[in-house]
């Protein structure tokens, strides 16, 4: 195991000092579990960009056009404002917004959020 020493804002240690406690971790504790979830988060993006960019999008249109018309299950409809008629098929969801932050899918037009 290494030692690692840094710097923090005098405000950020006694937030982290005052979760760690709460939750009864030490702060060494907390900072491990935080860098490594940290990690793991931006792991799972470069996984799902790059998935994307194997994406066949002409294959999940087809698969999507053998799901049957229905509508959503009670609790299950989309907000108001994410909602857009097309055609015979009813409501479907409106593409997902660009996020700068991760990019979007090659030769598709919707993108990862």
């Amino acid at each position: 195991m290494t030692t690692l020493s840094i710097r923090v804002p005098d405000s950020l240690h006694r937030a982290i000092k005052e979760l760690a406690t709460k939750d009864g971790y030490s702060m060494n504790q907390f900072l491990i579990t935080a860098a490594a979830e940290k990690l793991s988060a931006l792991d799972t993006v470069d996984y799902l960009r790059q998935r994307a960019e194997r994406a066949n999008l002409k294959d999940f249109d087809n698969l999507l056009a053998r799901v049957p018309d229905a509508a959503a299950d009670p609790g299950d409809e989309l907000p108001p404002k994410h909602r857009r008629r097309i055609g015979s098929r009813g409501v479907i969801s409106s593409p997902v917004p660009h996020h700068p932050a991760y990019g979007s899918v090659q030769g598709g037009s919707n993108q990862l959020p």
